[in-house]
């Protein structure tokens, strides 16, 4: 049993020794290349047990893969073996053949094993291999050396902790809230929100906020989060991204950037570890603001339509204005049917304010601020329509109504019980006619109609009544007797704060004062500052005189505020101002008004003015009840009107972007020099300082403005154009009246401005100007190119018009060849005028191309060609391609161009290197001499073996090799050179070397035919040429084997007797032997022992042996001595190849002869006592391992 103990311990040890001697012959060999990727296996000690479904797997150990040094795993437990390191194939994590949730399990389960917390042990590398097979269906997986137990138990807890989600709320300011791990949202801007984690703190989580900011409460910036809440800002419009990353991910460095699978049709399949690129939540919120319109109502009705005269509430304006940040945000136009804009973006956190700027027709400004607050809004909404209302304006007007019954008395009565109807003529108009719109009356508001009837004293007054013009009719009388007043009259409320208008009504036949109102034709306001002057003519033409005690007065003199003396005879008395009544009355009649002198600022009226006083039913009375007939006499204000031109110096450049383009656009402002006063009241309607109006040029420069009030002005240029130098000065302009007629003074200004000046060159960085030929442009900020440009040759380049103040860049589009692209420069005008120079430095392109082989040896005489692969031209060498040892220097390549070099002509010894493309960078890059590429030549390694059958070098034989070529029939047949013969490349005579290197005399990846010239003798020609390419390289070599097969040695051997060579022996036992006493083989693979026929002959056909071969005797004939002899064959010749040529041998015997000296002892006798000493040696042998 020992001893089959002890023969099966030296059985394993050969197998160990084998499996080792095998690992260490497959080393070189278990890189597996998928795309850069290397897989390697490591052997863990301790055989491994386990089940996939019910096949039991018995392994003598566990296996570590690493890819790329990485760790790695294996999917496929099925295949417990990398059988054949080749063939694996990359993949992105997108695996076709498992789940989503498989692949981030056994991700997971990767992550969490070998490197985690630093730990890095076979224990942990197979507790995580183990879960993997575990959860792709592997039971019992046991390890003699290892347990894993503890270990998976510890990656499948922090799996679960991985697994656990934060529950999030995100609560605004108002409360809304919404929840989740993962969901996208619109918030509030600009104000904190309140993000809180209802399962649990954050400690276990990084918290990654994009396009917001961490904050407190308060929206101050804070740098960590703390606890199990934070808060974030997110500015108006922008998407942010929180990301909550467990910390967990940022404990195992072990892996790489991403995991990745790799594949492989006959190995297992394996997971390389890797970062887990995975959110444990994610939170997208889109930060939208406040919006808000108006919506515009009449005070009274709350309708949005207007009371009155007015057709809609159009060309209503408010503005609307931040109160937290002191600003004016825009403004808010009503449209037709009462609805105004919408303007967005506004913050929920600030406080706005509404303010009405421009009232609607008929309605009073409100002055009042409206306060709008957007953190009182619903959670449902985030916009509001403001309703804003305005009075309409309202008058009064009131009648007295008298009768006079011609026939009783000539005394006026009052009249009670006459009623009067005012109807607002836009529904008279509306309806067709007054009768028509009386009907309707219930359809109208209150303030668009009046029903009045006067009361005992004949006084009936109306309500309030909304702007606009009525028509008033007498529709009842008190008495039926009573004539009802035949004709209609008008009431108009006409503006604010209107006095109340008193009619008198009666039939009794009257006599007018006059009264004459001086009014601004524009505003129709009444013009009190200062006076004007009248004359009245009656219906002849004469000039009416009226006598006031001792004085006659021709002239009515207005009144107003001035303390000035008037000549004779002029009716001038403290009245309302900008009127005056004629002292007396006038009787019915004709009459025109011829105005003599009109209120300084004022054109005076031309044209006579005519009136008519009627005997008429209705009439105004004053506050003492004096009738009185009102004539208006309206004039028109003088005003100033400017003409601006702009002009531009003249300067010499290549490029001027001012007079490429309009003059539009350069603005102006108007100021006060000295308080400005209007006409018509005498106040200061702009004080000194203060700006009438901004006004801008038209695209030829000009500008007009017209309707300046008359006075002293300076005129300031507030923005200029782009390219143009701000023209500071003030330039002073007077308007004054010259005279009572001219209504326009106009005056003229010319203004002129410097333009900016920029002067660009471009030179090497030596310093010397640069080759032209570059294209070079200037960028604005908005990405826009701006002038566009080709270098030349140390000629600056001029551009006039850059914006003062702005940022440029100088740009090169294209470089010359041999120069890099410059770094783009940035400059900003001078704001002055003068001239910016601006300069732009090149450095030269260099490049060194190397040719050498995989030892970094220079290769010289191969050709190359350079491509430049975006422009398909080809790009001249030095030497016309021809490598040497120096390398090519090149300075002619084109930054950021793609260039593609490539091997055209090779030499013998060396591989065809791969086509390398590379792009020249378009910067100037860091390094400090050329840029080199080398282009490596791997050596042919090929290495030829001459041999026979056996495997036995030959020598002798004399090979030649010969390019080859492909015929029609694609047969490889050697290229003939000018003589027709094959074209040689190398000829040789094989030695005793064992191998000969071929590859010197080569080009790899030619094909090549090996050709036999002459075989050494004994040896056959090879049966074919050998077709070969050459592919062999350092790292893998390449072996041809030619083969010479042995020519057939014909031998024959004859017996004789010694004493009667005639008599020939039977059944003589012969051998062929080698040069080494070895028993020869014959050609059919037998050994060459044979015996003698009755004829005494005994034949042999042997493959010929270089060394030699030799005949003995091996066995006598019965009775005769063996022959000791050794026979060599040799002297042979080319005719003992032949069979009917045989080698011959005569081997002759003697006799036995008896000698009784014992000298003589057969064979069989040695052979017993040779046995029996072995026999003794063992027996004591044995005895003394027993004793042991």
């Amino acid at each position: 049993m020992k001893i089959e103990k002890i023969k099966k311990q030296i059985q394993n040890l050969i197998l160990r020794i084998m499996s080792v001697f095998m690992v260490f012959t497959l080393i070189p060999h278990m890189h597996v290349h998928a795309g850069s990727t290397t897989i390697t296996c490591k052997n863990v000690p301790g055989r491994q047990v386990y089940y996939v479904d019910g096949i039991v797997y018995d392994t003598p150990e566990s296996h570590f893969l690493r890819a790329d040094g990485i760790p790695a795993y294996c999917i496929q437990p099925k295949i417990p073996e990398i059988y054949h390191p080749i063939g694996y194939v990359g993949e992105d994590p997108g695996w076709t053949k498992m789940s989503e949730l498989d692949q981030n399990i056994m991700l997971a389960y990767a992550f969490f094993g070998y490197g985690f917390d630093g730990e890095r042990t076979d224990e942990r590398y197979l507790a995580a291999q183990d879960l993997i097979w575990e959860y792709l269906g592997t039971t019992n997986i046991t390890r003699a050396t290892i347990d894993t137990t503890q270990k998976k138990n510890e990656i499948r807890s922090l799996v679960e902790q991985l697994r656990t989600m934060p529950n999030l709320q995100v609560i605004e300011y108002n409360h809304n809230v919404k929840d989740g791990s993962f969901f996208t949202g619109e918030v509030d801007c600009n104000v904190p929100i309140r993000v809180v984690n209802t399962n649990g703190n954050l400690e276990n989580f990084d918290v990654v906020i994009e396009n917001g900011t961490l904050v407190d409460v308060n929206g101050n910036p804070v740098s960590a989060v703390v606890g199990n809440e934070f808060y974030v800002k997110v500015a108006m419009g922008q998407h942010a991204k929180i990301r909550f990353i467990n910390k967990l991910l940022s404990r195992n460095d072990e892996g790489g950037e991403n995991q990745i699978i790799y594949r492989s049709s006959i190995n297992q399949d394996v997971i390389k570890a890797g970062k887990l690129h995975v959110d444990s939540a994610e939170i997208n919120l889109h930060a939208v603001g406040t919006s808000l319109n108006l919506i515009k109502h009449d005070a009274d009705t709350n309708l949005q339509q207007p009371q009155g005269a007015a057709e809609s509430f159009a060309q209503t304006s408010y503005e609307l204005f931040d109160e937290t940040t002191q600003s004016t945000i825009g403004m808010f136009y009503i449209d037709e049917s009462g609805i105004s804009n919408t303007i967005d973006g506004l913050y929920y956190s600030h406080q706005y304010s509404v303010k009405e700027i421009t009232a609607p027709k008929g309605y009073k400004l409100d002055t009042e601020k409206k306060t709008v607050l957007f953190n009182q809004l619903p959670i449902d909404t985030n916009h509001i329509s403001l309703d804003v209302k305005d009075d309409v304006i309202v008058g009064k007007f009131s009648i007295h109504k008298l009768f006079v019954d011609k026939h009783q008395s000539a005394l006026a009565t009052n009249e009670q019980g006459a009623t009067f109807t005012a109807i607002l003529q836009k529904h008279i108009d509306r309806f067709g006619s007054f009768e028509e719109a009386y009907q309707h009356l219930s359809e109208f508001t209150p303030k668009e109609y009046a029903v009045i009837t006067t009361d005992e004293e004949g006084i009936a007054k109306s309500g309030e009544l909304a702007y606009g013009k009525y028509t008033v009719r007498q529709t009842g009388a008190g008495d039926n007797e009573i004539e009802l007043l035949k004709e209609d009259f008008i009431f108009e409320v006409s503006r604010e704060n209107q006095p109340e208008i008193k009619y008198e009504i009666s039939n009794i036949s009257k006599e007018y004062y006059l009264r004459l109102v001086k009014k601004d034709a524009e505003t129709n306001e009444i013009i009190d500052f200062h006076s004007a002057g009248f004359k009245i003519k009656d219906a002849a033409g004469n000039y009416v005189v009226q006598r006031v005690g001792e004085r006659s007065f021709d002239t009515f003199q207005t009144s107003t505020n001035e303390d000035k003396k008037y000549p004779e005879g002029t009716f001038c008395i403290a009245q309302q101002g900008g009127t005056i009544t004629t002292p007396l009355k006038l009787a019915p009649g004709s009459y025109t008004i011829e105005e003599i002198n009109s209120p300084n600022g004022f054109t005076r009226q031309l044209q006579e003015i005519p009136f008519t006083l009627k005997q008429e039913n209705v009439v105004n009375v004053d506050e003492d009840n004096n009738q009185y007939i009102t004539v208006e006499v309206k004039n028109n204000r003088i005003y100033g009107q400017l003409e601006l031109q702009k002009q531009v110096e003249e300067y010499q450049s290549d490029r001027n972007l001012v007079t490429e383009k309009s003059l539009a656009g350069i603005i102006f402002r108007l100021v006060a020099e000295e308080d400005i006063i209007e006409p018509i009241h005498g106040n200061v309607i702009l004080p000194k300082g203060q700006t009438y109006t901004e006004f801008t040029t038209d695209e030829d420069g000009y500008a007009f403005v017209e309707h300046i009030p008359l006075g002293k002005y300076v005129v300031q240029e507030i923005q200029t154009l782009d390219g143009l130098v701000l023209n500071e000065t003030t330039y002073p302009v007077e308007f004054n009246a010259e005279d009572d007629v001219t209504a326009t003074i106009h005056r003229k200004l010319a203004v002129t401005n410097e333009i900016t000046k920029t002067e660009i060159t471009k030179t090497m960085i030596s310093g010397s100007p640069e080759t032209p030929g570059a294209k070079l442009q200037v960028i604005d900020e908005e990405n826009t190119v701006i002038d566009e440009w080709v270098s030349i040759y140390q000629v600056s380049h001029k551009i006039a018009g850059l914006t003062a103040g702005k940022k440029y860049t100088l740009h090169e589009e294209m470089t010359v060849d041999g120069y890099y692209y410059a770094d783009d420069i940035t400059f900003t005008v001078n704001e002055d005028g003068s001239v910016l120079a601006v300069e732009m430095i090149d450095k030269p392109v260099e490049y060194l191309i190397e040719k050498v082989n995989e030892e970094g040896k220079a290769v010289s005489g191969v050709r190359l060609q350079l491509k430049n692969l975006s422009t398909g031209e080809l790009v001249p060498l030095p030497n016309d391609g021809i490598s040497t040892e120096e390398g090519f220097h090149l300075n002619n390549l084109h930054a950021g161009q793609q260039y593609e070099l490539e091997e055209v002509e090779i030499i013998n010894g060396v591989h065809r290197a791969s086509t390398i493309q590379f792009t020249v960078p378009k910067y100037n890059p860091t390094t400090s001499g050329p840029i080199k590429i080398q282009m490596i030549d791997l050596t042919v390694d090929i290495s030829l073996k001459k041999v026979d059958e056996d495997g036995k070098t030959v020598v002798g034989s004399t090979l030649e090799i010969y390019e080859a070529t492909q015929n029609e029939n694609h047969e490889y047949i050697p290229v003939l050179d000018e003589n027709q013969n094959p074209k040689l490349v190398y000829r040789f005579t094989t030695t005793d070397e064992d191998v000969y290197d071929i590859g010197q005399y080569v080009k790899g990846g030619n094909t090549y035919i090996l050709h036999e010239v002459e075989a050494p003798f004994g040896y056959e020609l090879m049966d074919q040429d050998i077709v070969f390419t050459a592919t062999g390289t350092k790292e893998k070599p390449q072996l041809i084997q030619a083969v010479d097969r042995k020519k057939k040695i014909y031998v024959r051997v004859k017996k004789v007797d010694a004493e009667d060579h005639d008599t020939v022996l039977e059944n003589t036992e012969f051998t062929i032997f080698h040069s080494d006493s070895t028993i020869a083989k014959d050609i059919y693979g037998r050994t060459t022992v044979g015996l003698t026929d009755e004829h005494g002959f005994v034949d042999f056909a042997v493959p010929y042996a270089a060394e030699g071969l030799y005949v003995m005797e091996t066995e006598a004939p019965k009775g005769y001595e063996i022959s000791v002899e050794k026979y060599e064959i040799k002297h042979l010749s080319n005719l003992n190849f032949n069979p009917d040529k045989p080698v011959e041998l005569i081997v002759a015997d003697e006799k036995e002869k008896d000698i009784p000296t014992g000298v003589g002892i057969s064979f069989g006798v040695w052979f017993c006592i040779v046995g029996g000493i072995i026999g003794i040696a063992w027996t004591f042998f044995s005895t003394r391992c027993k004793r042991r």
